[in-house]
């Protein structure tokens, strides 16, 4: 991250520093990034629909405005969706995703209860629980390995015999998909393998390359991610097209404030005691890419990557003293790690309203 006078956070340093002076450490959200990253994933063509994973990050105040900008959540159990419906009753059903990390029956005919749509991430899940999957209709996972020919087969005559309306496909995807110049990729072979009536199919596209991430800036490349999609559409003519954005829907709209206690240099490299709170989850955190450090005290154009993380002590190459306010960038999407549980609040989190937004709902 070379220089940063476009960062959200620069703009806002004295108000950074103002709630730092009220609570620190703090993790800080801007409601600005996230209104702006959401309207232009919202504009995208190819897409039909967008669905926010809830587990990126489930405060109530991003919930929120993912429900105000017009896009869907995904929740992956009960607790989620219940909550999920507790803080907007108005929901539309059709705008929900349930996909189950862990199969509870009773999670399951909740999901149908509530009429949200079913995601279905292994197909064992369906013949181990045909009774509540009988005349339903839902999403299945697709893979490489479910995508053999004899395999598809069974999958095929296993929804038929439970007469299960297949309502779409939903692809994780690691690696870039449908690049302009390979539209022969296999999640192409998987969908072509399993389409068949209604003419038009629903594919849920999710994974960190869902999206592109342009690594220099730190947040999602728009253009470049929509030429991919448009690869992916073009290929498959009449495609419904949903999209679940990978972290970066929200990292960047997340920084984490804490404060230097005591400081030492050495060839360069400062070793800074900080107030962050030492349980491991929080070294786990800071310890992923693609965290960078500022020093928002002494702001000027330098960022540098954290050498080292353990407990409450950090190493940069970065000068810092006694006193300084450090600001970690692109902690939004903690998950759900410890500080994000209710039960344990190890940091405060603070969210950042905006000066002003335009006026405009896709």
């Amino acid at each position: 991250m070379a220089g940063f006078s476009n960062q959200w956070w620069y703009a806002r340093k004295m108000e950074l520093l103002a709630v730092a002076a009220t609570e620190c450490p703090v993790i800080v959200y801007n409601e600005e990034s996230l209104n702006d990253t959401l309207f232009d994933l919202l504009a995208l063509d190819p897409i039909d629909a967008l669905f926010y994973p809830m587990h990126h990050n489930p405060h109530p105040k991003i919930l929120r405005k993912v429900f105000e900008m017009g896009a869907g959540f995904q929740c992956g159990s009960a607790e989620e969706l219940n909550r999920l419906i507790a803080l907007f009753p108005e929901i539309n059903p059709e705008t929900v995703l349930f996909a189950p990390e862990i199969v509870v029956d009773e999670d399951l005919v909740l999901a149908f209860d509530y009429g949200v749509h079913v995601l279905v991430r292994n197909p064992r899940m369906i013949e181990d629980n045909r009774r509540i999957f009988q005349h339903r209709k839902l999403f299945l996972t697709l893979t490489p390995s479910n995508g053999e020919q004899n395999t598809a087969q069974s999958i095929i005559e296993t929804l038929s015999s439970c007469q299960i309306t297949l309502a779409g496909f939903s692809i994780q995807t690691k690696e870039p998909f449908a690049p302009p110049h390979h539209t022969d990729s296999w999640i192409l072979r998987l969908v072509k393998t399993f389409r068949y009536s209604p003419e038009k199919t629903t594919l849920l596209l999710g994974g960190e390359s869902a999206v592109i991430m342009d690594k220099k800036k730190g947040c999602i490349d728009i253009s470049s991610t929509e030429e991919q999609l448009e690869a992916l559409t073009n290929a498959l003519p009449g495609l419904t097209l949903w999209l679940k954005p990978g972290s970066g829907v929200v990292s960047g709209a997340g920084v984490l404030l804490a404060q230097v206690l005591l400081s030492t240099e050495e060839n360069g490299l400062y070793t800074a005691g900080t107030n962050l709170p030492a349980d491991p989850p929080m070294t786990n955190i800071l310890l992923r890419p693609p965290h960078h450090v500022v020093n928002l005290s002494k702001m000027q154009e330098e960022t540098s990557n954290l050498t080292g993380v353990s407990g409450q002590e950090i190493k940069a190459s970065l000068p810092m003293e006694a006193g300084d306010i450090l600001l970690f960038t692109n902690v939004g999407a903690c998950g759900r790690e410890a500080i994000f549980r209710k039960e344990k609040q190890a940091i405060p989190e603070h969210y950042l309203n905006a000066r002003k937004l335009c006026p405009v709902k896709i």
